[in-house]
């Protein structure tokens, strides 16, 4: 029993681990926009790594080098003694450091990105290593193969949702940081828990304490609000993403590009902002003479600071609803009609899933804007804006406004952002200079992604992604020797089923996102249905294994997991195509994987089967 409870505990612990490092290193500020989910794949490349180079069930020490060692071989030797005898201990020690170096204030991002990724991949590795111990003892124990997984699926599902739990509750990083600690005792092989690992648990749980308790921190599902007292106005960040300071709205009608329709649209008419903030768009739709207000937005600790903060008291004025709601959301629902509809800068600093490609929100699509569209009075007006004023970006919302209205929308620049005006009469646009899209593409549901610097990709983006691919691959060959015809296929049949469960996967969670909104009690049901589904598979896979009666090693669960895993890396790099290229992409890269997959199964079944000592007789005979 306690052999099983390991196996779920380590499940646990993967999950929370992938849960929490994006989500705290985002927090802080160290995100690429063009690669941002690289601590989630890098640390999915060391765990990918750590199973498929696991060896020896219970991390015994190695014997020594020979003379003709390399000083690297050798080294490499005295680290992986180490982790023979004090995995834990390794694992709280660079889950320490690695907490720390994220947390350390202002760290360039392009230095600490790449930083913080190592020891994502390097933490990754040693749970690898961790986890294969816990199957191996359980295979030991008399669990089969495909029932230890069944355990460890189980656990990565009541990870996360415990980390939806957590996060329901608005606990702060802290609560993950003990949890992970009592989860790494609990999993502890012996009673006699090292001194090391106690003190470096101790450094992070002191670290993160300090970190989570600080005066100007609000922590919330969707990272870290920060703010402060500026000379021009009370200055704020979500995750290190600074938004405009707070203002009075004096102030913001000296530097707004109102035009006369929007002007006539707000005095005495019903104003509806998407992706209120503190409240600065309505403090200035209240002083020019709204006479309702609904603000929307998804983040209600921003509420919470304009409440707070704001000159005007614009959430408190009786004119003003605020609706706690993702906004494509709140648009699929209302029934309202407005006279002025305002899409703020806080929409295009959302994040698309399933990469998180920031800058990207299904708010900005055709299909988004024609329910705005439907909501307008008939003589509504729209006004969206944008932190970034890059040409290529112009031209495809301008294609997107043109195409739903059927007009060219108004453009007016200011400082580092723009603002694009359309109305539902012709009259949007009488002094300020039409905008063109040039042939551009809009924004739809099924290629949503934008950038603030032109294309989402770039040759770094492209690179990283066939270097991590590239290590990954090559390690699964190194960790998967002998490598026969047999074991290749069944390998290859792993890898390819793991980046097609990868790639389906940010596909629900991609449908979920436009049906039900990007928030996080979307995304954390979502991931919990699809490990619900795994945990099916991976049961009647175990059935089946058991009724064909095949015969399996200690090493069958481990090998398993790290091509799965090392699949799951390649779906996950896959998945940037998906908001770029669409669904015919996702098809067809699908298909191409279930083919590969498919194959690789039928070919290795026939092959164990001609191995068999009654057909060899057979085709004799």
């Amino acid at each position: 029993m306690r052999t099983g409870l390991r196996v779920v505990l380590a499940g646990i612990q993967l999950s929370l681990v992938m849960t929490f490092l994006p989500r705290w290193t985002a927090a802080h500020g160290l995100v690429l926009e063009r690669l941002p989910n690289v601590v989630l794949l890098a640390t999915l490349l060391g765990l990918a790594v750590g199973l498929l180079h696991a060896k020896g069930a219970d991390f015994r020490p190695t014997s020594p080098q020979g003379r003709g060692a390399s000083a690297l071989q050798r080294a490499h030797r005295r680290a992986r003694d180490f982790l023979a005898r004090r995995p834990l201990v390794a694992g709280a020690l660079t889950f320490s450091v690695l907490t720390g170096v994220a947390a350390v204030p202002r760290l360039p991002v392009r230095a600490g990105v790449p930083l913080v990724a190592v020891l994502a991949a390097v933490l990754g590795a040693i749970y690898g290593l961790h986890t294969a111990a816990a199957l191996r003892r359980a295979h030991l124990a008399g669990w089969t193969p495909a029932g230890t997984l069944a355990l460890g699926v189980v656990g990565g599902l009541l990870g996360v949702s415990v980390d939806a739990g957590l996060s329901a509750a608005a606990v702060p990083p802290l609560g993950w940081v003990l949890l992970l600690a009592v989860a790494a005792v609990l999993a502890h092989p012996s009673y006699d828990v090292p001194v090391g690992f106690v003190v470096w648990w101790s450094v992070t749980l002191t670290v993160v304490g300090v970190i989570t308790m600080a005066d100007d921190t609000t922590w919330t599902p969707y990272g870290a609000t920060r703010s402060r007292d500026d000379p021009a106005g009370t200055s704020w960040t979500v995750n290190g993403v600074p938004g405009p300071p707070i203002r009075d709205a004096r102030e913001l009608a000296r530097t707004d590009p109102a035009t006369p329709a929007t002007l006539r649209a707000t005095d005495g008419g019903r104003v509806l902002v998407l992706g209120a903030g503190p409240g600065n768009e309505v403090a200035l739709a209240l002083a020019r003479g709204a006479s309702q207000v609904d603000a929307v937005e998804a983040d209600e600790s921003l509420l919470i600071l304009g409440r707070r903060r704001h000159p005007n008291q614009p959430y408190v004025d009786s004119r003003v609803t605020t609706h706690v709601r993702d906004p494509r959301a709140f648009l699929d629902q209302t029934t309202a009609r407005y006279d002025l509809v305002v899409v703020t800068t806080r929409i295009a600093r959302a994040s698309l899933p399933p990469t998180g490609t920031p800058g990207s929100s299904y708010t900005l699509t055709t299909q988004a804007l024609a329910k705005v569209r439907d909501r307008l009075s008939p003589s509504g007006v729209l006004t969206l804006r944008y932190d970034s004023q890059e040409e290529g970006l112009v031209r495809r919302l301008t294609a997107t406004l043109g195409q739903v209205f059927d007009e060219r929308p108004c453009l007016h620049r200011v400082g580092s952002e723009l603002a694009l005006t359309v109305a539902m009469t012709a009259d949007a646009c009488p002094a300020g200079s039409p905008a063109t899209a040039d042939g551009s593409p809009p924004v739809t549901d099924d290629r949503p992604a934008l950038s603030r610097h032109g294309s989402p990709w770039s040759a770094l983006t492209v690179g990283a992604l066939s270097g991590l691919v590239l290590v990954g691959l090559v390690a699964g060959l190194r960790g998967a020797r002998p490598l026969r015809s047999r074991r290749a296929l069944r390998h290859a049949a792993r890898v390819s089923a793991g980046a097609t469960g990868w790639l389906l996967g940010s596909v629900a969670v991609t449908l979920a996102c436009r049906r039900f909104g990007t928030t996080w009690p979307v995304w954390s049901v979502t991931l919990v249905v699809l490990l619900a589904g795994l945990s099916l598979l991976v049961t009647a896979g175990a059935v089946t294994a058991a009724r064909r009666g095949r015969p399996t090693t200690r090493d069958e669960p481990v090998t398993g997991l790290g091509m799965g895993t090392l699949g799951a890396l390649l779906g996950a790099c896959l998945a940037y195509g998906v908001p770029v290229l669409g669904t015919r992409f996702v098809v067809t890269t699908v298909g191409v994987l279930v083919l590969l997959a498919g194959g690789a199964a039928l070919r290795g079944h026939r092959t164990a089967t001609s191995n068999q000592p009654g057909a060899t007789r057979q085709l004799v005979g």
